[in-house]
């Protein structure tokens, strides 16, 4: 049976909301060990890789995600720092900190997929970012969008060994945002938000159709994403 390591941040996870490897129709057929962290940026996401890599059996498929954070970090802090400011803290007393710019973006892509191939890792997948808010036009949703197309340029250009594939999760996401009559612009503001299950009254007022708070998949989400990664899957295992 092929091992398979997924790393990431909370859509990996699945603490709030729906993991997308739930829902995999390979979940049963591999070894899946998840993990995801909650609010891990994209350089935290490098050295939690390169630890296990050195302390734990490679894998055969790597599957990345990140790039929210490096995003939400930033914003959060600006509009909301009193909430956010004590998770914040201690995430940045690890190195867990969003990269400064689009280049060093790029640089911390490049350095997780390497790592993963030089430690033997055979196939990597990375997936895009799938909303941050479930309104198209909604600021944050336009930051995601300039993310994805670092992840998917760094994709398409890799000239490295190792067999590396795209999940593109935003492509999907933004045909589906684009298909609502009225998306909602409901967003988290504060860990609060998260701390306790959503009922169904407050789902409902939140009126999201792909996830629970703007951005943590609901199961279609979930579902829905977990169909980009088959597709991923497949074209490895085939």
């Amino acid at each position: 049976m092929k091992k398979v390591l997924a790393i990431g941040d909370s859509l990996i996870a699945g603490d709030y909301g729906a993991s997308l490897l739930e829902y995999s129709k390979y979940v049963k057929k591999l070894e899946f060990k998840n993990r995801g962290a909650n609010g891990e940026p994209v350089r935290g996401i490098v050295r939690k890789l390169k630890i296990y890599l050195n302390t734990e059996d490679t894998p055969d498929i790597l599957i990345l995600d990140g790039g929210a954070n490096d995003i939400l970090i930033p914003y959060m802090t600006e509009h909301h720092p009193k909430e956010w400011g004590p998770f914040f803290r201690k995430m940045f007393r690890y190195g867990s900190t969003p990269a400064e710019s689009d280049e060093e973006l790029r640089d911390l892509i490049l350095a997780a997929i390497n790592t993963a191939f030089e430690a033997g890792v055979k196939s990597v997948i990375f997936l895009t970012i799938p909303c941050l808010g479930e309104d198209p036009g909604q600021p944050l949703n336009l930051e995601r969008e300039r993310i994805n197309q670092i992840i998917r340029e760094t994709s398409s250009s890799y000239t490295g060994k190792g067999k590396l594939l795209l999940g593109d999760l935003g492509k999907v996401f933004d045909r589906k945002l684009m298909d609502l009559k009225s998306p909602s612009s409901w967003l988290f503001t504060s860990p609060s938000d998260m701390e306790k299950p959503c009922t169904a009254e407050e789902l409902k007022d939140r009126n999201l159709a792909f996830t629970i708070d703007g951005v943590h998949l609901n199961t279609k989400g979930a579902r829905i994403s977990a169909g980009v990664l088959d597709e991923a899957l497949e074209k490895i295992l085939s």
